[in-house]
């Protein structure tokens, strides 16, 4: 009997929790929906900067203060100190002769004007027996907590044909979590030797960037095909909106016994 009478109270229990717990989820819910629909019933009513009679909307003006406010958040929250990446398994570059040679013709700033950042200069600087730099600076006003970077590699034969070099990573996961593979450390090591300033954890942009990226010799593997190749490049937002991207052309030239397979 008493077995009995406590089985019945862990029952009650039980059935007693998980209708506390429906409970709130559906007052959460409810609420996040008053709230939206609260929040659409304002937009709309501060859509227009005047009524249809002619008189003030104040609605607007309201709207327009709220908005301003999220920004001002938004730049607080952005302007705190950056943490740098932490990621000590770099590849430590040398400058040990190789069987080919690099030569970057030009760098090309692709797809501007962009809608969500802009760009205030892109130029390719040529240097005499060093390699070629490119000199670029966007201003991103908007706070990002995700960032898609993606890579194509173009290897020409008669015309550019795609090579099997191709990434897409979200940066703010990667940097939070880089992968240790071979491909992944070469890819952050010529980041930490050509823009250390750029790797510092999420949330990036609020701000203005400025860079001076490079391509040399000893950045690629060991061996490489010859030819000419060229790369595509883009940072997007979450919403698939670009934020920069340009193109770079090069030439790798044999010094040597070709050999057909690339060698990490």
């Amino acid at each position: 009997m008493p077995s009995d009478v406590a089985g019945q109270v862990i029952v009650y229990s039980l059935l007693l929790f998980f209708m506390v717990v429906t409970v709130f989820f559906s007052y959460a819910i409810i609420l996040h929906t008053e709230q939206a629909q609260m929040w659409r019933s304002i937009k709309e009513r501060g859509a227009m900067r005047t009524m249809p009679n002619g008189t003030t909307n104040y609605w607007y003006y309201i709207v327009r203060a709220i908005a301003v406010m999220g920004k001002m958040l938004e730049v607080v929250y952005c302007n705190e100190k950056p943490i740098p990446v932490y990621y000590p398994n770099r590849i430590a570059f040398t400058n040990d002769s190789k069987s080919f040679s690099v030569r970057v013709t030009r760098f090309i700033c692709t797809e501007a004007p962009y809608e969500v950042s802009e760009l205030l200069y892109c130029k390719t600087v040529l240097r005499r027996n060093k390699p070629t730099f490119f000199n670029v600076s966007v201003h991103v006003p908007m706070v990002l907590n995700k960032l898609y970077f993606n890579v194509k590699t173009y290897y020409r034969l008669n015309d550019y044909q795609a090579f099997p070099i191709d990434i897409l990573v979200e940066v703010c996961a990667y940097f939070r979590n880089p992968s240790e593979d071979i491909f992944s450390r070469h890819l952050m090591s010529i980041m930490f030797e050509t823009v250390p300033q750029v790797l510092y954890y999420c949330p990036h942009g609020n701000t203005t960037y400025i860079i001076s990226y490079w391509l040399e010799d000893k950045f690629f593997p060991k061996s490489m095909p010859a030819g000419d190749y060229r790369q595509d490049v883009w940072f997007r937002t979450e919403e698939n909106k670009t934020i920069f991207s340009y193109r770079v052309f090069f030439s790798i030239r044999r010094m040597g016994i070709f050999r057909s397979l690339i060698e990490w």
